[in-house]
């Protein structure tokens, strides 16, 4: 049954472009993705983003900070990866079933000065905190969603009924004391009327709260209400005004100006004048995403005379780029700070579309609970396809050799299913991929199929627990990689929530269910009332045939607020008492513009466990290794095959006028030694290395769109100091494609044994870019010379990629 699947799903990715099967043109070096995909989780107060990765990718740093529409991660490989320290690979790019919208692309290039980086693009700007998955095999991206409070989100009813939510409290055919009205305004802390309808011709009276511009914020009070009301319900639309005479909220009339505390708006700036000019242009040739960046920056300006033109336009230009949550966010932005603006009754109109076009359902219109819309289904999907090829030459004296170290096409689907419900949300997902081998001979790594993610989840927004059951991965709680299993959580209280999670550990998305290795945990997570501030406390036992693997306890913790990050971890195994983890990230947004990033960590690696101990034996099996050795001697050994890996990095960015941006960067990573033990040789100390880098960004150096980067990097370590100079630029040429050019030259040398190393790597990719979907041509070359006493090595490669990715999102909307 399984092998029939597998078929099925070798065939099912193959034959979405045949055409691809039938070229033959190069890609790099390594086997596989480095990027396997991302994962967008929606909380709260929050929405999370999980990236994970192939192979080994160490975080050194992050710009900017923690605010921006792009964030650059620069990653280290480790060896796993299979790429020299040098070493580059064709762009890859993913775009993730994404059904809150917050992600527009995740590309890992290769660094400009080695290494790699991870470009995560936002659909709008957005504050977030970026930390390292303890395995370092992936990032855990969180964006601040904190909501705006039911008090913020009413305006004048007057002119907000039409498209307004309201809570029902209770009914009555007699006239509704002000007692209970007074009573009721204290309990839930927002504006409380008594309205007046007509049911089957007899006048009824409603107690009622609101109104307000959002489902979510009308939740969040029925939640509190439904403690003291029986039959409470949510109302949509279904009054044309809120009677004067019980208002107590009413804002000041007039036209567009700032809220109480805010600077008034009164400054003419014809630089901003500028901007939204060129944002309105943006506009009318249909580059929202540019339109939103311009317009996202006028509004970081307080006292802006024309900031109301600039609310209501970025408003539009999310609209207009179905960005609806957004664009619904900016309208009701707009309300709060002009309710009586110039531009308030289209907005409000606008802001009733969107919902009628958008609304899972119209429950509580009616009065009875029901809903009357059939469309809480959602379904989103990403396809992608690249071909890959990497042709290379060796040169040395008279010897010469040319080969093709790989040849392949790799596919990936990603689908997620979503239903709300009025009381359940139930999501499910798949992420999946293949990749076909088209060495000839057996000469390359052969088929291989992946699943990252497989998995169903079932939420009771009323009772606050959910059960998420498959395969997944989580960011919190000790569980470090992927692994098969089932996750159930309870918020018990709006701060405090309980979790318990058991399952099979995964070493690889390319492996099987593994059941000899088992898990079980548990988990407090705690929040503060602002959500700036969440830590989780767990702990967790593995076992591996009915050994004890790991045996850990430990802590996460993570603080965000504007200019101030902190992401922390401690993971200490009990059974070992060994520190397996230590992590320390923060971020800090100092005087004129600059910000500050420090990191530090400590870890075993791999991850320390008991199943460790089989490495270098001759023996396959764990029960083969108990016939050897003790569990005392196999605990020795497993400590002994881990090796202790320090590192720490500090960088400092800093704008300079409003097109470009430096940054200064050090990192080092001290890798220690294994000892002999157990009949395998001792491993000597990897030593420090370290480096230092510095780039410089600037927007608009050659034309208007494009993006130019310069970057030299020293690196000291594995006896050789190594200088690198990287250059690229990214530019658009029309409205639908984007070439980027890059140029890298390194200098490197051994100097224990006088070698001398130069590399020259030239690269260019063309994008074409559709709403939907991309096209993408990509090659490079490496140009490599080494010479040691006067004898001169030559390496030559050229790679080439193909492919095309397809978000398959608006054919089910």
């Amino acid at each position: 049954m399984r092998e029939r699947l597998e078929k099925r799903l070798r065939h099912a990715l193959c034959v979405v472009v045949p055409a691809l099967s039938l070229l033959a043109l190069p890609t790099v070096g390594q086997a596989g993705r480095l990027l396997l995909g991302g994962q967008v989780t929606e909380r709260d107060a929050y929405v999370e983003l999980t990236v994970e990765f192939g192979c080994g990718l160490r975080y050194q740093s992050h710009a900017p900070a923690s605010s921006g529409a792009e964030v650059r991660v620069v990653l280290r490989p480790d060896v796993d990866c299979g790429l020299s320290p040098q070493g580059s690979f064709p762009t890859e790019r993913q775009l993730p079933a994404d059904s809150v919208g917050l992600v527009r692309a995740l590309e890992l290039v290769p660094g400009l000065t080695g290494g790699a980086e991870l470009h995560i693009q936002w659909n709008r700007v957005e504050q977030f905190t970026v930390a390292p998955t303890p395995d370092q095999r992936g990032l855990s991206v969180r964006v601040s969603r904190v909501r705006k409070s039911s008090a913020q989100l009413v305006v004048d009813d007057s002119k907000a009924a039409v498209g307004s939510f309201a809570i029902n409290l209770m009914s009555s055919k007699t006239p509704i004391p002000t007692a209970d009205i007074a009573r009721a305004r204290t309990l839930l802390k927002v504006p409380v009327y008594v309205s007046q309808v007509e049911i089957n011709g007899e006048p009824w009276q409603r107690l009622r709260a609101g109104p307000f511009f959002s489902k979510g914020a009308a939740e969040k009070v029925m939640a509190i209400a439904e403690k003291a009301y029986a039959g409470v319900w949510i109302g949509i639309d279904d009054e044309a005004r809120v009677p004067e005479a019980t208002r107590d909220d009413r804002p000041a009339s007039g036209a567009a100006k700032a809220p109480p505390g805010a600077a008034a708006e009164t400054v003419a700036d014809p630089q901003l004048d500028d901007l939204l000019d060129q944002a309105r242009k943006e506009n009318s040739r249909k580059q929202y995403d540019r339109a939103i960046v311009l317009l996202q920056k006028i509004l970081l300006v307080e006292g802006y005379a024309r900031r109301s033109e600039a609310q209501e336009l970025l408003g539009l230009s999310h609209e207009r780029n179905r960005q609806f949550a957004h664009a619904q966010d900016e309208y009701e932005e707009y309300l709060r700070r002009y309710p009586e603006g110039p531009a308030a009754d289209r907005i409000r109109s606008r802001l009733k579309a969107i919902r009628q076009s958008t609304a899972p359902g119209r429950a509580g219109t009616g009065g009875d609970g029901s809903s009357s819309d059939a469309s809480a289904w959602q379904v989103f999907g990403t396809i992608d396809q690249t071909w890959r090829r990497d042709n290379s030459q060796l040169r040395a004296g008279t010897l010469s050799r040319d080969f093709t170290s790989q040849n392949s096409l790799i596919s990936d689907v990603d689908f997620l299913a979503r239903h709300r419900g009025e009381r359940y949300d139930f999501t499910a997902r798949v992420s999946a991929g293949y990749l076909n081998d088209f060495m000839p001979n057996g000469s390359g790594r052969g088929d291989q199929q992946r699943v990252t993610t497989a998995y169903a989840e079932l939420r009771d927004k009323e009772q606050g627990w959910g059960v998420k059951a498959g395969r997944q991965s989580r960011g919190m709680a000790g569980i470090f990689n992927t692994f098969d299993g089932l996750v159930a959580n309870w918020q018990w209280r709006p701060q405090v929530g309980f979790s318990v999670v058991g399952g099979m550990p995964v070493e690889s998305s390319r492996d099987g269910i593994d059941s000899h290795r088992r898990f079980g945990g548990v988990a407090v997570d705690l929040s503060n009332p602002s959500h700036t501030w969440d830590t989780s406390l767990y702990a967790i036992t593995q076992q591996y045939y009915g050994e004890t693997d790991r045996q850990s306890v430990g802590v996460e913790t993570r603080y965000l607020k504007t200019g101030r990050t902190v992401v922390a971890l401690l993971d200490y195994d009990v059974h070992f008492s060994e520190i397996n983890n230590a992590m320390f990230l923060g971020t800090l947004a100092m005087p004129s513009q600059y910000t500050l990033s420090l990191s530090a960590g400590h870890q075993r690696s791999p991850t320390l466990s008991l199943r460790n101990a089989l490495i270098g034996q001759p023996v396959v099996t764990f029960d083969e290794l108990r016939q050897i050795y003790s569990p005392a001697q196999i605990d020795a050994l497993a400590k002994d095959r881990t090796a202790t890996l320090n590192q720490g990095s500090v960088s400092l960015t800093h704008p300079l006028g409003e097109r470009a941006q430096w940054t200064l960067s050090a990192y080092t990573v001290d890798i220690s030694g294994m000892p002999a033990s157990g009949g395998v040789e001792a491993i000597a100390p990897f030593g420090v290395d370290t480096s230092l880098t510095g780039e410089l960004l600037y927007n608009g150096l050659l034309r208007q769109g494009d993006a130019s980067t310069a970057a030299l990097r020293y690196q000291q370590g594995g006896g050789a100091d190594t200088w690198s100079l990287g250059l690229s630029n990214r530019m658009p040429l029309g409205e639908s494609w984007r070439l980027l050019t890059r140029l890298r030259a390194d200098h490197r040398q051994i100097t224990n044994v006088g070698t001398v190393e130069w590399l020259y790597a030239p690269s260019f990719r063309l994008d074409f870019l559709r709403r939907h979907g991309q096209l993408e041509l990509e090659a490079g070359a490496e140009f490599g010379d080494r010479t040691t006493n006067g004898f001169t090595e030559r390496n030559t490669r050229y790679y080439f990629s193909l492919g095309y990715r397809l978000s398959l999102d608006s054919f089910w909307r």
